[in-house]
């Protein structure tokens, strides 16, 4: 039983005193004048705690049976199986979903719901618990919890609100290694490749996971080297047959003739690889300035959004090419794009040209 609800029925016991001496004290105080004050003194004293447990039990509508955060948190972090664990977080998110549709303030709630629609990859879920919360208090948890929602629903949105919201926990909290790992990819969007690689060294000096780390540590070194890095500037190379990374695409982009006049000279242009009909963030992406096109460059696994989430053994990728009117990472109105599909067997090449324009 949690402290809340040992502390509510002591104060619930004290209350239930308190009424009993208030009744049945004057009725004692006056027994001689009437002989039957005892007896209703008495009764009192039975009747009105009796009346509130049955009031409390038929009228209120707390959820006894509710797990408080912290049990939440240790039925997700039990089961020793995944089938059973499983089992649990579906467990956990159907008793929270309750919980908070009774206690829409809990904050404390919507973040665990939160964490448990991460855990379960349930991004748009978790999203919206993480709403819930900032909407409760503007806590870095619930920024830091949206952010990262956004970012992993589509990596584009480091351009938008969830690299805002990443920008101000960073700058309240500048030690917190999950806002310095995402501030980096803020500022690489940005194309502030010095600031990306102060806050990814000194996410490291902050004793991070080692698969945080194995991110980290080759994308730091190729900042540092002025190499081809995940959000590079377009160079040509050669077909990715002759590459040690084998699941490096070459992509040549070239922009149609028709649509010269406009593209700015700062314009950006995003390059992204994802499964073929398949929602959600892509795969990889690389960023680059259009005035280079037509121009070759390489998509690999060093250019991947999500650790574990490879190019490598797919048959089929969808690459888009988009040029942003706005200079920012998400698609709007105006935009240009060209489109392709790699496959297997047709050479480790592929061939676009930005012809289209977004609506």
């Amino acid at each position: 039983m949690s402290g809340l609800i040992v502390g509510f029925i002591v104060a619930a016991i004290a209350l239930i005193a308190i009424a009993v001496g208030l009744v049945a004290t004057p009725l004692l105080r006056h027994r001689e004048q009437a002989k039957n004050s005892p007896i209703a003194a008495t009764a009192a004293a039975v009747a009105i705690p009796a009346a509130a447990v049955l009031l409390y039990v038929f009228v209120s509508n707390f959820n006894w049976s509710a797990p408080t955060p912290a049990q939440a948190q240790a039925q997700v972090q039990a089961p020793n199986t995944e089938s059973a664990r499983a089992g649990a977080l579906s467990d956990v998110v159907q008793q929270l979903e309750q919980r908070m549709a009774e206690q829409p303030g809990d904050i404390e709630g919507w973040l665990l719901l939160g964490r448990t629609y991460m855990q379960l990859q349930r991004f748009p879920d978790a999203r919206r618990a993480y709403a819930a919360a900032l909407a409760v208090a503007p806590v870095a948890a619930a920024k830091l919890g949206l952010a990262e929602a956004d970012i992993l629903i589509d990596r584009v949105n480091l351009g938008g609100e969830a690299g805002q919201l990443v920008e101000e926990v960073v700058a309240e909290q500048p030690d917190n290694p999950k806002a310095l790992f995402y501030g980096g990819m803020v500022a690489l969007f940005r194309g502030d490749e010095a600031l990306a690689r102060a806050r990814w060294e000194k996410v490291l000096t902050l004793s991070p996971p080692d698969n945080v780390r194995e991110i980290l540590e080759p994308q730091i070194a190729a900042l540092g080297a002025g190499s081809e890095s995940v959000e590079s500037t377009a160079a040509t190379v050669e077909p990715a047959a002759e590459s040690a990374d084998n699941s490096a695409i070459a992509v040549n982009v070239s922009l149609d003739e028709s649509l010269i006049n406009r593209v700015s000279g700062n314009a950006i242009m995003f390059v992204l690889a994802r499964r073929p009909g398949v929602p959600g963030p892509p795969i990889a992406a690389v960023r680059t300035v259009a005035a280079s096109l037509p121009a070759t460059l390489s998509i690999s696994d060093a250019n991947t959004m999500i650790a574990g989430n490879t190019l490598a053994g797919l048959s089929e990728v969808e690459i888009v090419a988009r040029i942003s009117a706005s200079g920012g990472p998400i698609a709007g109105p105006g935009d240009l794009y060209g489109e392709a599909i790699w496959r297997v067997g047709a050479g480790r090449r592929v061939d676009i040209i930005v012809d289209q324009i977004v609506e």
